[in-house]
């Protein structure tokens, strides 16, 4: 074990003296921007396929669609979010978040309640803390021949919904916290910071949010995969490499063997340069709330700020 951890900070080491002798570092490839989550809501149970025609459901589905994505977007601005089918107007989405309408059998009768489902990449995501949301009880009256009547329940539902803290802190741990945001990440070692190319106009994220970003380097001789990962605070615009708009973020915590910080650590920059894959996710999201242009209430971006 003393001999990997001597070989890991000689190669550390090593690549630190040459980044501080001026050698070229990772190129910026332009900006990023923030993936696309596609969202759906679908009528799945039988009472309502059997006692409505098919144009109100298919109506009541893409109203309710839209909604979704409009809420979605209120509390997660730093995603895009799309309610349109795919095309080629349309970027393929990162993820997929999909609310149906549903039954759940009762001794008598059913009760109608809406049940989430999300996946990232193709893949199911588990949600067990985002339990189905009821809208009827069994002995309700569940309009299933007044297509208007349904639908402004189920809209009131889902603002409800996610008017919930508990659910949207749920919603943000367990799918929305897996949603690769980027792969890139650089270091702007005069500040102490790290630059995400993400715009910062898009993130709209406070200094409350926290970006995490995991990594891993790879030994040879013999070979060994070693993880690691940062949590960053972001904290304004950066420019790089001509670049504008993009994002700055703070060290909160640096954890890569043998050490784990709370700041900078000068080793960041060759670790990063070591890593053979870098993604950063949202961890924790609270939205920044100030006009475009200003953060926290100081005006940063007085083009912007003058156009509101």
């Amino acid at each position: 074990m003393y001999s990997l951890c001597v070989r890991r900070m000689l190669a550390i080491c090593a690549c630190l003296c040459v980044l501080q002798t001026g050698a070229a570092s990772e190129k910026l490839c332009g900006q990023d921007r923030p993936p696309v989550v596609s969202v759906e809501f679908e009528v799945a149970d039988s009472l309502y396929i059997a006692n409505m025609d098919v144009e109100p459901i298919e109506q009541i589905e893409s109203t309710v669609s839209r909604r979704l994505a409009k809420l979605s977007e209120r509390y997660f601005k730093f995603l895009r979010w799309s309610h349109e089918p795919q095309s080629g107007s349309v970027p393929d989405p990162a993820a997929r978040l999909k609310v149906s309408l549903v039954g759940k059998p009762q001794p008598v009768g059913s009760e109608i309640e809406l049940a989430f489902a999300a996946t990232v990449g193709g893949k199911q995501v588990d949600l067990p803390h985002i339990s189905n949301k009821r809208i009827y009880r069994s002995f309700d009256e569940q309009h299933a021949h007044a297509p208007s009547l349904l639908q402004a329940d189920v809209l009131d539902s889902l603002e409800v919904q996610f008017r919930n803290e508990s659910f949207r802190a749920h919603l943000q741990k367990q799918f929305l916290r897996t949603i690769p945001l980027t792969r890139q990440v650089h270091v702007d070692r005069d500040n102490q910071r790290l630059v995400i190319p993400i715009p910062w106009d898009s993130l709209r994220a406070s200094d409350e949010s926290v970006l995490l970003v995991e990594f891993f380097v790879v030994e040879a001789m013999p070979e060994e995969r070693t993880d690691g990962s940062l949590r960053l605070m972001p904290d304004g615009r950066a420019t790089m490499d001509g670049v504008t708009g993009l994002t700055r973020c703070a060290i909160l915590r640096f954890n890569f063997p043998p050490s784990l910080r709370e700041e900078w650590d000068p080793r960041i920059p060759a670790v990063l340069s070591l890593a053979e894959e870098k993604v950063v996710f949202m961890e924790f999201y609270d939205p920044d709330t100030s006009p475009p242009g200003t953060q926290a209430g100081l005006v940063t971006d007085p083009e912007r700020q003058g156009q509101q």
